[in-house]
């Protein structure tokens, strides 16, 4: 079977991409300019195009996908015969580390923003999706869905305030 690139690429769709990653590339590139400090990351909230740029300096960055399969029994053969099923989600999980010497609502900050990634709290009458994220480390682009947040408050000022915490998220990756 011949592959025809001219034909069988989507070159709109991938112009898109290349221009999302080039978009957020700049952004957080000039984000780190203003703010003195250089800007390892950004998650964008694809409904209202509001950032939440992080550092994040993870020693690896862990992803993968995976495939499933059924058995079937081939009468005769000393192998069942694989079946493909489907595809899975590409998921992966990163910890943001937050630090806020004196307190000034970082932490409160980052759980509000990051909870509205996932289905409210309260029962409401009618549907509503959560929004779709815009998950950026570098060069690794990918929009996502929040399918796990856990937040560990780890120092509390004299007041109970939280200062230091680790906010660990659970990504799906929903189109590349």
């Amino acid at each position: 079977m011949a592959f025809n690139i001219q034909k069988d690429v989507d070159w709109d769709s991938v112009g898109k991409v290349f221009s999302q990653a080039k978009a957020g590339l700049n952004f957080v590139s000039n984000l780190g300019s203003k703010h003195g400090a250089r800007v390892k990351g950004l998650v964008m909230n694809m409904d209202t195009n509001v950032p939440y740029v992080f550092q994040f300096n993870p020693t690896t960055l862990e992803y993968g996908r995976s495939a499933e399969y059924v058995d079937i029994s081939a009468p005769g053969s000393s192998y069942p015969v694989a079946q493909f099923v489907k595809g899975n989600a590409r998921e992966f999980e990163v910890e943001l580390f937050l630090y806020d010497h004196i307190y000034a609502g970082t932490i409160d900050s980052a759980e509000a923003y990051f909870s509205k990634f996932l289905p409210k709290e309260n029962n409401l009458n009618r549907y509503s999706k959560p929004p779709i994220m815009l998950f950026m480390y570098g060069t690794f682009i990918r929009k996502c869905v929040l399918v796990e947040m856990i937040l560990t408050k780890e120092r509390h000022n004299d007041f109970g305030l939280p200062t230091q915490a680790r906010l660990r998220l659970r990504l799906r990756q929903v189109s590349k």
